[in-house]
């Protein structure tokens, strides 16, 4: 019995000390902000770039166009000297962590990773395919990955995180160069001795640090973590409308969701009263892209405009910025007989009738002699009361004129 109790207490012990001792995340300090940052090394970018945190260098230029940083730039200034330093620290502190288990190289193809444990790989490695790092649903489990040389990220291949993993909590320490593949989605923060290059298309989601090195982009997604190391709210990275016919496709993107609850898509003839065209729910707390997508079957004639408002479960709400479309719709309507004597009639399209349509006749001073609605494709109207002369009529949709035109009375 004594026997079984002191091994079960040196188990308890020995889980015990592993769990003070497993190495921590690095604090990245003044560096945490950042989503890109090089101590030593040029800024290149090429095609259409979107950064959503900092971006900066300690040490050399800053090239190219086409670049979106939703945070702020940093250049050769007192910012980017603390950055360096700090940076610096941060990888030691990763260099000083004893291996818990040394893994063979390439990763990826499947392979699974658990949290809480620090592997080791003591050459250059490529990742390949899909790699899953399962956190067990221990949502405060670490990854802590080390690599003693470059780290070179397969065309299209990603990485998956399982039961609570986040990517703020997945750590890179890279001894050489880091280059993203093709298409390929990479997550955690990558602390490097190397340059940093993202190929065409490849995503970020987290952080890339460099202590030496140039950083080069194309037509790239990052979207880092605010300076507490937590995943930014709601970031949308696309919000888009295309007609399709008489329709408009809507579709939008978003790198990740905090707290929520659900988008509400909303259409406006005039930019400024909008209307609930759907609502749809939201993925809650995500850290991977997102694609959404509504079909506006009672678009607007004309220019349409759209938003999303963005509602937290808590009820707080924020609006997307507004974008516009002209319609697709192709209609066909006629006014007849014109000249005109006792009676006017209005063939519409049925496709007019989907929205409010109003026909309008007034003189050529402006007064007004009908107005009443279209809710058939066919409609005779009594003329009866108009005197001999020149009218001018609007055939409105959702107060819009989609038509106007000169009539004749020949009463």
């Amino acid at each position: 019995m004594k026997k079984s109790l002191l091994n079960l207490f040196t188990i308890i012990s020995l889980v015990s000390i592993y769990q003070a001792s497993f190495g921590q995340a690095p604090n990245l300090g003044s560096t945490s902000g950042f989503a890109l940052f090089t101590s030593a090394g040029a800024l290149t970018h090429d095609g259409v770039t979107k950064i959503y945190g900092d971006y900066g260098t300690h040490v050399g230029a800053f090239t190219g166009d086409s670049l979106t940083v939703i945070g702020n730039t940093f250049i050769a200034d007192t910012t980017t000297l603390r950055a360096s330093t700090d940076l610096a620290a941060a990888y030691a502190d990763m260099s000083a962590l004893t291996c818990d288990s040394t893994i063979a190289t390439p990763i990826g193809n499947n392979m699974v990773l658990t949290g809480n444990i620090i592997f080791c790989l003591t050459t250059a490695v490529a990742l390949e395919d899909t790699l899953f790092l399962d956190a067990q649903n221990d949502t405060t489990a670490i990854f802590i990955i080390k690599i003693d040389g470059a780290l070179s990220t397969a065309t299209n291949s990603v990485i998956v995180l399982l039961n609570g993993a986040t990517a703020a909590n997945v750590y890179w320490q890279v001894n050489g160069a880091l280059n993203l593949g093709i298409g390929s989605e990479f997550k955690g923060t990558a602390l490097a001795a190397g340059a940093i290059s993202l190929l065409k298309d490849a995503t970020l989601d987290g952080r890339a640090l460099t202590t030496a090195g140039q950083i080069s982009l194309y037509n790239n997604l990052v979207v880092g973590l605010d300076a507490s190391g937590a995943p930014l709210p709601i970031v949308l990275t696309k919000f888009s409308a295309t007609p399709m016919g008489v329709n408009v496709q809507l579709n939008w993107t978003t790198a990740t969701e905090i707290n929520n609850d659900y988008f509400t898509l909303e259409h406006s003839a005039n930019g400024s009263t909008f209307e609930e065209v759907a609502i749809v729910k939201g993925a809650g707390n995500s850290s991977i892209i997102l694609n959404y997508s509504v079909m506006d079957l009672k678009s607007y004639f004309g220019t349409s405009f759209y938003r999303l408002k963005q509602t937290d479960h808590d009820g707080n709400y924020s609006y997307s910025d507004i974008i516009s479309t002209k319609s697709g719709r192709e209609f066909t309507f006629n006014v007849f007989p014109n000249p005109f004597q006792q009676t006017l009639n209005i063939y519409l399209d049925d496709v007019l009738l989907l929205n409010e349509t109003q026909l309008v006749v007034f003189d050529i001073t402006g007064k007004e002699f009908i107005r009443i609605p279209l809710k058939q494709s066919s409609t005779q109207i009594d003329t009866l009361s108009l005197e001999p002369g020149i009218y001018i009529y609007h055939i409105l949709n959702n107060s819009q004129i989609i038509q106007s035109g000169r009539l004749v009375s020949q009463q």
